[in-house]
């Protein structure tokens, strides 16, 4: 797997459960299949996009890791 593709499926992922599950509990919505699932696809989507512009900036500037 790609460090982009892993990247972006973690991100994706997390937003996620927040978007899907934890913010409708927050505001006392209804969670719903049908919204579960198209949320479930537009994070995906978005969070691989993200993996892929998180790399090739990072490659572009390249950002090395310091701890403070």
């Amino acid at each position: 797997m790609k460090p982009w593709v892993g990247i972006g499926l973690i991100c994706g992922f997390c937003m996620f459960i927040g978007e899907a599950f934890l913010w409708p509990l927050i505001d006392d919505e209804e969670i719903i299949l049908k919204t579960v699932l198209l949320k479930f696809l537009f994070w995906m989507f978005f969070g691989l996009i993200f993996g892929y512009a998180f790399i090739k900036i990072r490659k572009k500037k390249k950002v090395t890791t310091f701890l403070f």
